[in-house]
């Protein structure tokens, strides 16, 4: 895991400083919230708020779903467990450490299911945590990853190929802890960058910040992507680089509809070497009033407002886009145009197809706007 977050060759961040927290022979909730204790004393003896970011490839059963109680009524299996567990995890987050979970692999035992039931994921709606699920390499998930749209705030690739311990040979591993650390080593870039100081680094509010940037870019995957994929806001519509800006390099996100300047040179046409023809003055004529009835000029009619944009996926399930209502779009029972992110002038990514329209999304719809 350490190697997806920071290797050398691959990492998400590659110069990030690791501190591994052993949790003992047993991966236990008990040496989990330990560990989280210690995190707690190192960031604050070392003075790492607004820096630290961790990775937390576990998970703990501590849900009991209604479709197999085994004899037991649904619910927590260790509730004080759990409120001890969650208290560490505040404390962490009013540190402004942020806190990256996997949502889980048993989305098909029937014990489990599509929902998450797994602890620290399952309090990701509750709190400023970020969940992530496992996609294949198409952005279409996983048939292990457990979480629903409304549980998950990003996904990344769940497939790593890794050593094996055995002699000289790998192994290809799967699983949401794959996905995790991606995600992980993605925010401590942006927490170590300038660029993003004034929008993540907020004391009180880091925690909060991270969340809804990773969830605002975002996006489906073009060809057969059916969840949300994290993005680092940085491609080939990056406007300036590192040099031209200095080092520092204000790179504008497509996500937050950022425009770049185009560069050109003007062209001038040359003028012709003929000498010109002279002009004469002529006196004008004096005016000649001619009297008229006053003229009517009609009132403007007030052009309505247009509707705002309203999210929409079941119009296209390769992504969750945006319609604009009106008489030959309702928007609703699967009438209307449902357009998709990253389509059209300033649009990007962070619809979920529910309550929230991509970044930039407005009508009517921008030029390049398109449903396909």
């Amino acid at each position: 895991m350490q190697s997806l977050a920071s290797g050398p060759l691959f990492g998400a961040a590659k110069a990030a400083d690791i501190v591994i927290v052993k949790l003992g022979a047993r991966s236990t909730m008990d040496n989990a919230l330990f560990g989280l204790i210690l995190i707690l004393q190192d960031v604050i003896q070392n003075k790492l708020q607004e820096k630290a970011v961790i990775n937390m490839s576990i998970g703990y059963k501590l849900l009991v779903p209604s479709t197999n109680t085994r004899g037991r009524k649904p619910g927590f299996v260790q509730k004080d467990g759990i409120d001890g567990f969650k208290q560490a995890l505040q404390l962490l987050i009013e540190q402004d450490v942020v806190v990256v979970t996997a949502s889980g692999n048993d989305r098909d035992d029937p014990n489990a299911g599509e929902h998450i039931t797994a602890f620290p994921a399952f309090f990701g709606r509750q709190m400023d945590i970020i969940t992530v699920g496992a996609v294949d390499e198409n952005g279409k998930r996983t048939y292990y990853s457990q979480g629903v749209p409304a549980e998950l705030d990003t996904s990344a690739i769940g497939t790593a190929t890794c050593a094996s311990n055995k002699g000289n040979e790998d192994v290809e591993l799967d699983g949401t802890s794959i996905s995790t650390p991606l995600v992980t080593g993605m925010i401590a870039t942006w927490l170590s960058d300038p660029q993003y100081k004034d929008r993540l680094q907020v004391p009180g509010k880091v925690a909060a910040n991270v969340k809804k940037m990773v969830k605002e870019l975002s996006y489906n995957r073009i060809g057969g992507g059916d969840t949300p994929v994290a993005w680092n806001g940085v491609d080939i519509f990056t406007c300036q680089s590192d040099s031209e800006s200095g080092g520092s390099g204000p790179r504008k996100l497509r996500a937050r509809a950022g425009k770049c300047a185009i560069k050109s040179t003007s062209t001038l046409i040359p003028t012709s070497t003929q000498p010109a023809v002279p002009t004469s003055t002529v006196p004008a004529a004096p005016p000649v009033v001619t009297p008229s009835a006053p003229a009517v000029v009609p009132s403007a009619t007030p052009t309505p407002a247009a509707p705002p944009p309203v999210p929409c996926y079941n119009f296209n399930i390769n992504a969750y886009g945006y319609c604009c209502p009106g008489p030959n779009s309702p928007c609703e029972k699967d009438l209307g145009t449902c357009y998709l992110p990253f389509k059209g002038e300033g649009v990007g990514g962070g619809g979920d197809g529910r309550t929230t329209v991509p970044t930039g999304a407005r009508c009517p719809p921008p030029p390049g706007a398109a449903d396909s």
